[in-house]
């Protein structure tokens, strides 16, 4: 029992001990004595910049030095200056014996110096040398901590010469603002734990990438490289290097390599040839490296940007007076092309989008983007290839000019650049204006002949009739993007034939129509056909009548037509139009004639 105490007393008391001997080790402080020769420039900047160093360990952030002193306040006489010049310059070799012999009192200041010395862990002798603008500053430190400095014989010189740990060697223009920032660097080089390592980033495409991640690109694209996210917590980064790595059976000579310009943050690549290519990126702070970056990088030749030759693309938006109906507009493009390749193309080599694509990426076709239908034909033997597409969107939806990219893919879903499409949105005018002639036709249906003014009977048979000239300036509008209403002034010189006791004049004075409009939304040189009612006002007299008292009668029918697109533009879109109009005059006693017109005209709307 008493064995077992004593071995748990003696177990305790060296553990207390360790932990003690430990504690100490970790808060033992650091003194260091710091020596400007001459003219002693920027000296208190130094010694505060060494008061500030730190470094870190498992219990936080520590400061470097609890003693930080001037030798200068020490000594200020020559001879102690000449003093402190051997002690830091005589090396004396191993195994040899220098005979020199000092008096009593130089024997007494070489002990004061080099005391003062080993009191302190280091001791810094900064020399400055002015050239021109520029200050040459040169530090040299050296460890003077008692344990590793020995007083040598009586006839041996004081040195620590052979201790010394660190020189850095630099110039500073005063005239430039970092030349404070370039002492505090040369500092923290000497001291290695007391800077901060730099942490590198690479961002590619926005994304931040890790060490070894591989990105797959297609040859000719454009990439940046950004490394401009890298920093450092206590200094400003002085340096990016970038730098091509061979691959594992690769001889540096012969690897492929990418062109990288020394010491930028962003390197802007265009790779042009495929391959496999690695670059190491990491940034230092004027002391420390960073953490190294690799990236791997694998590029794929794609398939050839589709030339276009000619591109047609446009959609009409006609206005309408009828504001709060929104018609949907039915785009349609014809893209012209050459195919720059042996293989026959078809519409799957093609994908056309109302945005951009990731072209870095495989197309998936399941991703949610719209794309435009299409389709492709070979426009002539000469390798001239027509791309047709059209896209429905409501009229509100569309801008006045969209944009389109035209890609080509190959069998593995890699994209080629896109080609552009601007495509245009015209907005026509809300009134239209008509100008034409029609040939006219009266007859009646039941084969009674007509008269003349003159009193010549004109004979005529069933379903023929009196035929007259005349001409007309109409104007319309649309009353949604289908249906239009019109008006038109009838102007020529006028006609009269009677009938039984009544004598009509011809060619008509007005119309009005409602037409419906097959719209086909095709180029120029397409199309539009169109159907609906028209009246005509008539005006006849009463022959049995003393008095000239004239009356209109109106024409119930309709007509039929066609509306050739001659060309579209921004400003004027202009068409021509032919019609056949049929009516019966809806005056009981008239009713049995009718009227035909065939109209032919030249719109214009702006």
């Amino acid at each position: 029992m008493h064995k077992t105490l004593r071995t748990l007393i003696l177990f305790c008391t060296i553990h207390l001990s360790f932990s003690i001997l430990v504690a100490q080790e970790a808060i033992k402080p650091e003194s260091i004595l710091i020596y400007s020769e001459g003219d002693g420039y920027l000296q208190p900047f130094i010694e505060s910049v060494i008061k500030g160093l730190s470094y870190k360990d498992k219990k936080g952030e520590r400061q470097y030095f609890n003693k930080v002193n001037s030798l200068n306040t020490f000594i200020s006489d020559n001879r102690y200056q000449s003093i402190l010049n051997d002690i830091i310059s005589i090396r004396k070799p191993d195994n040899v014996s220098l005979d020199i012999s000092y008096t009593e009192n130089q024997k007494k200041d070489n002990n004061r110096v080099f005391d003062i010395l080993v009191d302190y862990d280091y001791f810094l002798a900064i020399k400055t040398n002015t050239l021109v603008e520029l200050i040459e500053f040169q530090f040299q430190l050296f460890e003077t901590r008692k344990s590793e400095l020995k007083k040598d014989s009586i006839n041996s010189p004081l040195n620590i010469a052979d201790n010394i740990i660190g020189v850095e060697n630099f110039f500073v223009n005063p005239k430039e603002s970092n030349y404070g920032n370039q002492i505090k660097l040369a500092i923290e080089r000497l001291f290695h734990n007391s800077n901060s390592v730099p942490q590198a980033e690479l961002y590619i495409f926005d994304q931040l990438y890790k060490s070894e991640d591989t990105i797959s690109l297609p040859t000719k694209a454009f990439i940046v490289l950004d490394g401009s996210s890298s920093g450092d917590t206590d200094s400003e980064i002085v340096k990016y290097l970038w730098y091509n790595i061979p691959g594992e059976n690769e001889k540096y000579q012969t690897f492929k390599k990418l062109e990288l310009l020394d010491n930028v943050a962003k390197q802007n690549i265009i790779i042009n040839q495929d391959g496999f290519y690695k670059i190491g990126f990491k940034v230092n702070d004027g002391v420390s490296d960073s953490n190294q970056i690799i990236i791997n990088i694998k590029a794929e030749n794609r398939p050839e940007i589709p030339l276009l030759l000619d591109t047609i693309s446009y959609s009409i938006h006609r206005q309408t007076l009828l504001k709060n109906f929104k018609p949907k507009i039915r785009q349609k493009a014809e893209l012209y092309f050459e195919n720059n390749g042996p293989v026959k193309l078809i519409a799957d080599d093609f994908i056309l989008a109302n945005k951009k694509l990731d072209i870095l990426e495989k197309f998936n076709p399941k991703d949610s983007i719209f794309l435009v239908e299409t389709k492709i034909e070979n426009y002539n033997d000469q390798g001239i290839y027509k791309i047709v597409f059209e896209s429905q969107f409501l009229a509100p939806e569309i801008d006045s000019e969209n944009d389109y990219f035209l890609y080509r893919k190959n069998l593995d879903g890699r994209l080629s650049q896109p080609s552009h499409i601007k495509h245009k949105l015209y907005t026509n005018g809300l009134f239209i204006i008509h100008i034409g002639v029609s040939p006219y036709t009266i007859g009646n249906n039941k084969g009674d002949n007509f008269t003349t003014e003159s009193g010549e009977e004109i004979v005529l048979g069933r379903n023929s009739g009196f035929v007259g000239f005349g001409g007309y300036l109409s104007i319309s509008a649309l009353l949604t993007n289908n249906w239009e209403l019109g008006f038109s002034g009838i102007f020529g010189k006028k006609e009269s034939v009677f009938f039984n006791n009544y004598e009509l004049f011809y060619p008509a004075t007005t119309s009005f129509w409602l037409n419906y409009i097959f719209r086909t939304n095709g180029m120029n040189g397409s199309i539009e056909p169109f159907i609906g009612p028209e009246t005509n006002s008539i005006l006849y007299k009463d022959n049995t009548l003393l008095e000239d008292n004239f009356n209109t009668a109106w024409t119930i029918g309709g007509n039929v037509g066609v509306i050739y697109k001659l060309f579209h533009s921004g400003k004027v879109d202009s068409d021509l139009r032919l019609s056949f109009m049929y009516g019966v005059l809806s005056y009981r006693e008239l009713s049995d004639i009718y009227v035909t017109t065939l109209k032919i005209q030249y719109s214009l709307r702006i």
